[in-house]
């Protein structure tokens, strides 16, 4: 059984501690389930939560502060929100994020249900003290260290209830074991890891007779604490295990086998013609409660394995670009799937299963129409595998797709995308959240795995408007960029936004997404294929203005040139406002007389000084100009500029005799 860990905080990127406002860290959520079409008490713990904003939701229902609760929004470590959820939200995980003044917190994740929600009992760790549970319910706990969960459950004799936990879904680090125990205290089931729930427990339990039956739940290596939630769903819900076909195509009503403990449901679902991901709830015959269901629609047309399909004589060719959907129903089996190439151009195998929640782990190979091997994968740099195979002739050509551990069953479906080799990149953003203070920039690294494209991809951002990039081009060959967000100076402290980023490639129209994927498995690594909508956008906050970090000053207010011979020099003082600036600033002089030409204007990096000398050609006329300094910085991606009180230039003659110019 596999830890899970989950490192929640806010991502200030860029900043020091020492040089950053204090950083909102979202540790809590109680509980960690909401009732759907209700209002619900949520409370928040965890660092510098005072002067909260706004609760950021997925939905558009209310979240206010709760006006019961003394000194509400005020306390560092706890704030209180009541909490609408509509009637009709899906079942299901869904993040969470609080803007303060200081900025925007990491996500929790929280489970919504149409189940009645209640919380654990103290001190419910033997068995005399058990929990007695009011079902249907879905309960909020949390595992201790080296301690059981004990909860009791009445049934009639041959009544059928549906257990399920939800923790690693969550981002939990806890890592659950469930056991139901007869009435007599012998052992009846245990359930470690599950199909169809990973590490989460999921299983039917039928009561052999009337009595009272006893739950016990712990973590896998007996630790606990704050970071150890969990949500117990007990109700008569289809448990789901898997879905055949994974991926539908949209805009039509498409059949979808449903595969249980046992059992296996059809259901006709329709998705939008769109390519995305659809949450949904699947309810069955005699199971009244519901179950959550993503749905995944494609713009190709997806084609499912018909009758036997293990031999080459077997198989017609299919049309790509397309998806190929199958399951491997006995242990070993082996499908084959044929296609029409053509010589020296290359086709792209994507296998696709744990990423939609199969458990199947897919092992591709391809083959000749004689049957000699070409090429085989099975993982491509810890991901699903990805064959690449330019043809060396014109010809039918089998893909083999197998189960690499030779399981099967109803479960076990996947599907493999095959479409021609296109150049193209794959766009990442290193985290979730982004903060960034008033006025300020926030900063996040974009890494492009180029697929046959070595040209630059230039950074876009679509959201609210007044967003100024820099540092948006990933240079041609490189892999990677440090993208800079300059947000407005009228976003005020403790506004939070969405974005989406995309790239765009040389010559294309269409935009390629820049999903946050990497920064979700540093966030929440027991979860390592989010469902892509939970990727596709970063949550920007806004914090307090970046400290002052330099000031820049004068040793004059007025100066003298003579004109093509002796420069007029001005000394400018530098006072470093934090010890760990030592960058340089930069000045940028304005007003000049024609052809003066100005050195010195960069205290250099570690200095504190520097000499401003200004030169002027004979033809310039004598008299004075006022000049405009401006002195420019940055610390730690923070922008800062600093406006010079006005610095008089005297234009005088070879000989010193002032002239005035004609004008002035």
């Amino acid at each position: 059984m596999t830890g899970r860990i989950a490192l929640l905080g806010t991502v200030l990127l860029g900043l020091s501690a020492a040089a950053a406002p204090a950083q909102v860290e979202l540790s809590r959520l109680q509980p960690q389930v909401l009732a759907r079409g209700k209002e619900n008490t949520l409370t928040l713990t965890g660092k510098n939560l005072q002067q909260p904003r706004k609760l950021l939701l997925p939905w558009e229902a209310p979240a206010q502060l709760d006006p019961d609760v003394p000194d509400n929004g005020k306390k560092k470590d706890r704030v209180v929100y009541r909490v609408s959820v509509p009637a009709e939200q899906p079942v299901g995980v869904y993040p969470v994020w609080v803007a303060t003044a200081a900025g925007v917190s990491a996500a929790r994740l929280i489970w919504v249900d149409h189940l009645p929600v209640a919380t654990e009992s103290p001190n419910n760790h033997q068995p005399a003290a058990a929990q007695q549970l009011a079902w249907p319910v879905a309960l909020s706990a949390q595992a201790e260290a080296e301690q059981y969960d004990y909860f009791r459950l009445r049934l009639r004799a041959g009544q059928r209830v549906s257990l399920q936990v939800v923790a690693a879904a969550l981002g939990s680090q806890a890592d659950m074991v469930l056991k139901v125990f007869h009435p007599s205290g012998r052992e009846l089931l245990y359930v470690d890891d599950s199909t169809g729930g990973g590490s989460d427990p999921q299983a039917v339990f039928v009561a052999p007779e009337e009595g009272e039956y006893l739950l016990r739940l712990h973590d896998v290596r007996f630790r606990g604490g704050s970071g150890y939630g969990y949500v117990l769903r007990v109700g008569r819900f289809p448990v789901v295990e898997g879905l055949y076909p994974l991926v539908l195509p949209g805009g039509k009503e498409q059949a979808v086998q449903v595969a249980g403990p046992g059992t296996l449901w059809q259901r006709t679902f329709s998705l939008p013609s769109r390519e995305g991901w659809w949450r949904r709830e699947f309810r069955a015959d005699g199971f009244p409660d519901a179950a959550p269901l993503w749905l995944r629609s494609s713009g190709v047309p997806e084609h499912r394995e018909q009758g036997p399909n293990d031999r080459r004589e077997q198989v017609r060719p299919v049309t790509f670009p397309c998806g190929v959907n199958g399951v491997f129903q006995q242990p070993g089996d082996r499908d084959l799937w044929a296609l029409q190439l053509v010589k020296g151009k290359p086709v792209v195998f994507q296998g696709q299963a744990r990423q939609f929640g199969s458990p199947a782990d897919l092992y591709l190979r391809l083959f000749d129409a004689q049957g000699k091997q070409l090429a085989e994968v099975d993982d491509t740099a810890g991901e699903e595998g990805r064959l690449v195979f330019t043809p060396p002739a014109d010809g039918i050509y089998y893909l083999q797709v197998e189960e690499l551990a030779q399981q099967a069953g109803p479960a076990f479906s996947y599907r493999v995308e095959v479409r021609p080799r296109t150049p193209t990149v794959q766009l990442t953003a290193d985290a979730l959240v982004l903060n960034a203070p008033q006025g300020g920039v926030a900063v996040v690294k974009v890494t492009a795995t180029r697929l046959g494209y070595n040209e630059a991809v230039e950074l876009t951002a679509a959201g609210p408007s007044g967003l100024a990039l820099s540092g948006n081009q990933i240079p041609k060959g490189k892999k990677d960029a440090l993208l800079r967000l300059r947000v407005p100076p009228q976003w005020e402290p403790g506004s939070v936004y969405r974005i989406r980023l995309q790239g765009k490639l040389a010559g294309r129209k269409e935009l390629v997404p820049v999903l946050a994927t990497a920064g979700w498995r540093k966030q929440f690594p027991g979860i390592k294929y989010p469902p892509r909508p939970l990727v596709e956008e970063l949550v920007l906050g806004i914090g307090p203005r970046f400290p002052k970090f330099f000031e820049v000053a004068l040793a004059a207010t007025e100066v003298a040139a003579r004109r093509g011979t002796k420069p007029a020099q001005v000394k400018v003082t530098l006072k470093r406002l934090h010890k760990k600036f030592q960058d340089p600033v930069r000045l940028q002089v304005q007003g000049l007389p024609p052809g003066a030409k100005v050195q010195g204007a960069v205290v250099p990096k570690g200095k504190n000084e520097t000499v401003l000398s200004i030169s002027v050609p004979p033809q310039v006329p004598t008299g004075k100009f006022r000049l405009r300094i401006t002195a420019r910085g940055e610390f730690q991606y923070q922008p800062l500029q600093q406006q010079l009180p006005e610095l008089v230039l005297v234009v005088k003659t070879k000989e010193g005799l002032p002239l005035v110019a004609p004008g002035r």
